[in-house]
């Protein structure tokens, strides 16, 4: 089971669905419908309003184990998926992406509030080596850089001669916002918001270095040079290796998780290697690094335009969610702070998805004051 592409072509789905698909996702898409009929039988299904719409309360609340489990009995019980055991492998995230996208067409509100705002509009900026700023706008050519501009990635022209000082660059995103990004050795990044990243415009052949503040999820592109990510102090360090790296100054600790092939995650003398579905936990207090095993997928699904959270404290949720709708989040309760939360949720959707649901499964009660959310 290829779980990363499942989570693609669902996010594809529910891309198209909303309207908002670009035409590089509408393309693999429909690559992926003519593999086979049973493909575009299952989109067929996916794509039923009333049905999805009626099976999203049974959704609420549950964690991510019991939602597979119970999308997989149904699968079984279903003659045509049965008959196409490769089908099956699109277990639950499809039906839950889906319905979830159909939860957002709610009646709109008599007055427009923050909560009703559609998040993904924050600034992107671009510093220049020579100290200049520019922003960046999805589609638009940038005067005076040599990176293309297209379809929300910057993209800087691979196979340059590597100089001495070629100068770095700076990618800003401000709350609310997120930008990709193509390096000159053929990297791609994905860059979360409120997070920058500093690289040279064309790396020097010797090593690749890169420094992060905030997060990021990076596909890095084969070399023989070591691809180095700085961030407060730690560094991964990757050969051919796709990972997501989150080093906000709030949090407590510096986490890498890797998706493929091998890492190396290091803070002053400790160091230690990922294999893939390991996440490497830096503390900034002590400096220890502790690994553990974890869904990989759970901690990489904001690049593919979701939040997915499994047992997940509030405490830590409340400060993701206010980095992308950009607002404050205060939470009054030391017990709802602690509170674990279970769900997936589409990141353009309004904040109110996630309140209402916060009040409808743990009866939570929020309260807006200014730019602040206040959940009792």
């Amino acid at each position: 089971m290829n779980k990363e592409r499942d989570v693609k072509i669902a996010s594809w789905i529910a891309a198209r669905a909303r309207g908002d698909i670009s035409p590089g996702e509408d393309a693999r898409l429909e690559a992926w419908l003519d593999e086979s009929k049973e493909n575009r039988a299952l989109y067929a299904r996916l794509m039923d309003r009333e049905r999805l719409l009626a099976r999203l309360e049974e959704y609420e609340g549950r964690s991510l184990d019991e939602l597979k489990k119970r999308v997989q009995r149904e699968i079984a019980r279903r003659t045509m998926i049965r008959r196409v055991t490769r089908v099956a492998s699109l277990v639950f995230l499809p039906l839950l992406i889906v319905g979830l996208w159909l939860g957002l067409e709610r009646t709109p509100r008599e007055n427009f509030s923050l909560l009703d705002a559609i998040p993904g509009g924050g600034q992107v900026v671009l510093e220049l080596a020579d100290g200049r700023q520019v922003e960046i706008v999805k589609g638009k050519e940038v005067e005076g850089v040599i990176a293309r501009n297209d379809s929300a990635c910057l993209a800087y022209p691979t196979g340059g001669e590597p100089a001495d000082d070629a100068g770095y660059n700076t990618l800003l995103t401000a709350r609310g916002g997120e930008y990709g990004l193509m390096l000159s050795d053929g990297t791609r990044v994905w860059l979360n918001a409120e997070s920058r990243l500093r690289y040279p415009v064309i790396f020097d052949g010797e090593s690749r270095e890169v420094y992060l503040d905030g997060e990021a999820y990076f596909d890095v592109a084969r070399g023989a040079s070591p691809f180095r990510v700085h961030v407060r102090g730690a560094i991964v360090e990757a050969l051919g290796t796709s990972f997501n790296v989150m080093g906000y100054g709030e949090e407590a600790a510096v986490e890498a998780t890797l998706v493929s092939g091998k890492a190396r995650v290091s803070r002053g003398e400790e160091a230690v290697v990922l294999s893939p579905g390991q996440q490497a936990r830096v503390d900034m207090a002590s400096g220890e690094i502790a690994t553990r095993a974890v869904n990989a997928l759970v901690h990489s699904s904001w690049k593919e335009n979701l939040f997915i959270f499994d047992d997940e404290s509030l405490e830590v949720i409340a400060r993701k969610l206010s980095r992308w709708y950009d607002m404050d989040i205060e939470i009054l309760s030391p017990a709802t702070r602690a509170t674990s939360f279970y769900g997936v949720l589409p990141k353009y959707a309004t904040i109110t998805v996630f309140l209402e649901r916060m009040q409808k499964v743990y009866a939570v009660e929020y309260a807006v004051e200014g730019r602040k959310i206040v959940l009792k």
